[in-house]
């Protein structure tokens, strides 16, 4: 049990490093307009995360050891593509009022969002699968190469 919980703050730690270290790099190597940007477009995949976190979220942490892999597998990837649908959709209809749109979503990203919202849906819900299963160390080094994997290519792309 202290080993699951130190190895949950060392990956927790390894988060906040890794956080402050692309925060210096954004800051100084993008500068504040485009940080600033990056950032809104971050505040939308994590805003429309919400809406797919509902059935594919944290809550298959409690089904997984009481319900079959390919339910909770047809569930949540048919939970997700509806909503990532219903995502693209509304996307559409704002295009219609371009100075509204680009408030929320940054001119030339909608794409990207939508993208990595999906992509990150399913990657937390593979990790959720594994914390049901109380694989807790696999999900920490899952969250820990996601977060080193993040900031990497940021600095390659920068």
């Amino acid at each position: 049990m202290f080993k699951k919980i130190l190895g949950t703050g060392a990956a927790r730690a390894v988060n906040v490093l890794t956080q402050l270290a692309t925060l210096i790099m954004g800051t100084k190597f993008l500068g504040a307009a485009e940080w600033g940007k990056a950032f809104i477009a971050q505040t939308d995949i994590t805003f429309l995360l919400i809406g797919i976190e509902l059935i594919a979220g944290s809550g298959l942490v409690y089904f997984t050891p009481r319900k079959k892999l390919a339910t909770l597998m047809k569930v949540s990837y048919g939970w997700i593509a509806l909503v990532m649908l219903i995502y693209l959709l509304l996307f559409n209809i704002l295009h219609f009022f371009p100075k509204f749109y680009h408030t929320i979503v940054p001119e030339g990203y909608a794409w990207l969002v939508l993208l990595m919202t999906f992509v990150y849906s399913l990657h937390e819900f593979n990790l959720n699968l594994f914390l049901g299963k109380e694989k807790v160390a696999i999900y920490n080094w899952l969250f820990i190469i996601q977060i080193l994997t993040q900031v990497a290519m940021m600095a390659v792309l920068i």
